[in-house]
């Protein structure tokens, strides 16, 4: 993805961490089969979803932020926020 973001360890965004941010660019993700995926918000149980339909969804640049949980260097879950 061609994108400019925030890291963090405890899944807890502090955008004052200068550290933290990454410039934008290519950035490449390792997904598997393992990978989730899943529409999250503050009302309600997260919505998990195939991959296509969520890869479908984050090429329409539909303004929803995307959290990437990574773990060994691996995407272990890919959630949509609102």
């Amino acid at each position: 993805m061609y994108a400019s973001f925030n890291t963090s360890k405890n899944g807890v965004l502090n955008s004052q961490n200068k550290k933290a941010y990454i410039k934008y660019g290519k950035h490449t993700f390792k997904l598997t089969s393992k990978t989730k995926y899943y529409f999250s918000g503050d009302e309600g149980p997260d919505e998990y979803c195939s991959k296509s339909a969520f890869m479908s969804t984050i090429r329409s640049m539909n303004g929803l932020g995307l959290c990437i949980k990574v773990s060994n260097g691996k995407v272990v879950e890919m959630s949509f926020r609102s």
